[in-house]
């Protein structure tokens, strides 16, 4: 199968409200976590440990919003839903493990990931 082939492939392989959905929450995990550091370095500048998680969220979104660009909907899905569940855990386990606030996007990610890629990803 040739590359346009797959690109076609994927694109069918997800609805195209998926696909708007996705491509919402790529320009979404660009703007949010962008704000978030422009707050944290003006007002503490001192704690830029902080704005690790939040860097590389904008490494995520980036990577997402360039596969869909390419036509790679399904590709940039498991990329978001699995990075982001491996950040979240990652983040849960060296914030403080259950009692950190990452916890409750956990079942976010288990949510988006059944929506995304069908409930044999959930």
């Amino acid at each position: 199968m040739s590359t346009k082939q797959k690109n076609i492939a994927s694109l069918k392989a997800m609805d195209e409200s998926k696909v708007r959905a996705l491509r919402m929450t790529g320009w979404f995990l660009l703007a949010a976590p962008s704000l978030y550091l422009i707050l944290l370095f003006a007002v503490f500048p001192g704690h830029a440990v902080r704005g690790i998680g939040p860097g590389i969220l904008l490494v995520l979104a980036v990577a997402t919003l360039l596969l869909l660009r390419a036509g790679r909907a399904l590709l940039a899905a498991r990329l978001l839903v699995y990075a982001g569940w491996i950040g979240l855990a990652g983040a849960a386990a060296v914030g403080g493990g259950i009692y950190t606030p990452q916890i409750a996007a956990l079942s976010l990610a288990i949510v988006l990931a059944g929506w995304m890629l069908g409930p044999q990803h959930a």
